[in-house]
Parts: structure tokens; C-alpha cells; sequence
């Protein structure tokens, strides 16, 4: 496989001839040994770029009574309403995805406690093994389409939904036995962050008719873990089955690459 440079906590930083196209703000070809990525390059720019946002003043009376200060954890998070869940399932209850069509249209969405939280969405597509068929196929905002044409990520800018993966069965490779759905903070051990500061977490599949399937709302939140597998979609007797897992873990996205095979220098 190619080896691809994500950093972690636990290397140095990526040097100027390291970035990639991601720094730039332009799409990425197939993550390889000579397209080296950092994960947090192009959040920074983007975010750099993006319109300052101020405070507005209420109009109403204040109390000059006592006035108690806002927190800015709370006060400056943007906040994302849940969409209406018609058919919500319970962690561990594995679900079929019976769809008029081959495509399977997968909605992420949540809320932060905490300004610096900035929650990312990625997909893996592994074979019987658990690893990815080979780099390319760690589906993600830096790499958004996976080799066979069947998985496409895209940010949302929608009152609900966050990111959406959308699935089209009928081109998913027959090795891919799974697809793995994690969210993980960004920079989390540098900043502190950990899943307590998450909230509003949820998964949501619909049809291509925009018909919900079937939804999960994550409930657990652990402070010891800085991602988590929120679902997963797998293969059972030639069907698709969806299981919600909501399971925590101390690994940043680099060390969920290289549990999952995606190779990491």
C-alpha cells in the first residue's frame, strides 16, 4: 500500500515539502506516498478564511442586579436543531436496509459544548480483515470519493445535518465487507477536547427519496475518549445490515487510520 502522512500526537509536524493540494484548498487525487496530507491544514485555512462572527447585544432590560457572565464554551457554539427521527433504533439493534433503490443516502449530525471541539466524519471501507482494500479507500473531507464510485462525502450547510456519505450499493466493490462510520475530534490532545464536550450526535440513513430508513442518536459521551465508532453498515447472507455502535476510543484519527489499515508514517 502507499504510506500516507497523517500527523498524530505523537509526530513532528509536516514541513513545507510535505503538504498536499489540501493545503491549497483544492480536491485531493488518491491519498498516496507522493500525496502527503495533514488533516488539520485545511480546516485551518478554511476557518482562516471563513467571516469573523460577533456577539449581538439583546435587547431586552439587564439585570443590574447580578448580571452573571456567559460562558463562551456555551454562548459561542454554533448550534444545529435535530432533525424528526421516524424510525430511530437503540444502540446494538442491527437493522436491515431494505431501500427502493440502490442508494443509501447517510446524514451526520451534532452539537459541541465547547468552541474548540471541531468534530470530523470519516468513513472506512474494509475487507473481511477490518483493514481498508488499500489507502484509497479511507473516505473522507480530504479524499471524498472512494475507487469504485460508490461512497462520496460532502459537508452540509443545512439547519440539521452536518456532513452527509452517501452509498450507491450497486457500485460498492464485493470486497467491502463493512463500512465503518468514526467520528473523532480534531487536535483533540492538544487542546484538551474529549467526547463529554460532544452532544446531539446522531446518524440517520435515508432512501433516495429522502425517506428515513433508519436513524441512531448516540447517549454515551465519554471524557476518556477522543473518538468513536458511531455505526456501521455491513454484508449479511448478500444484504445490508446497519449497526449502531456508539463505542468510544482513545485513538485520534491517525491511530484509527493505522487500526484500520491505512498506511501512516
Amino acid at each position: 500500500y502507499g504510506m500516507v502522512q497523517i500527523p498524530t500526537i505523537s509526530k513532528a509536524p509536516l514541513n513545507s515539502q510535505n503538504l498536499a493540494s489540501i493545503n491549497s484548498g483544492q480536491s485531493l487525487p488518491v491519498l498516496s506516498a507522493g500525496t502527503v496530507t495533514t488533516l488539520n491544514g485545511w480546516k485551518k485555512q478554511a476557518a482562516a478564511a471563513a467571516p469573523a462572527v460577533t456577539a449581538t447585544t439583546a435587547s431586552q432590560p439587564v439585570n443590574t442586579q447580578q448580571a452573571a457572565p456567559a460562558s463562551p464554551q456555551v454562548a459561542d457554539v454554533p448550534r444545529h436543531a435535530k432533525p424528526a427521527f421516524t424510525n430511530p433504533i437503540k444502540k446494538g439493534q442491527k437493522t436491515a436496509l431494505a431501500a427502493p433503490t440502490s442508494i443509501l443516502d447517510i446524514r451526520l449530525g451534532l452539537n459541541t459544548k465547547n468552541p474548540e471541539c471541531d468534530v470530523d466524519v470519516s468513513a472506512f471501507l474494509v475487507g473481511k480483515d477490518g483493514k481498508v482494500l488499500d489507502d484509497s479507500w479511507f473516505v473522507f473531507y480530504g479524499q471524498p470519493n472512494s475507487p469504485d464510485g460508490s461512497t462520496t462525502f460532502t459537508v452540509l450547510s443545512n439547519e440539521t445535518d452536518r456532513q452527509k456519505i452517501v452509498v450507491d450499493t450497486a457500485k460498492l466493490s464485493s470486497e467491502v465487507d463493512k463500512l465503518i462510520f468514526v467520528l473523532s475530534i480534531n487536535e483533540a490532545a492538544q487542546k484538551g477536547l474529549n467526547f463529554s464536550m460532544v452532544c446531539d450526535a446522531y446518524l440517520r440513513i435515508l432512501d433516495a427519496n429522502g425517506n428515513e430508513i433508519c436513524s441512531y442518536e448516540m447517549e454515551d459521551y465519554y471524557d476518556n475518549v477522543v473518538s468513536m465508532v458511531i455505526g456501521e453498515i455491513y454484508r449479511h447472507n448478500d444484504a445490508l445490515k446497519f449497526n449502531p455502535v456508539g463505542n468510544g476510543m482513545s485513538k485520534d484519527l491517525g491511530g484509527l487510520c493505522e487500526l484500520y489499515g491505512v498506511s501512516v508514517e
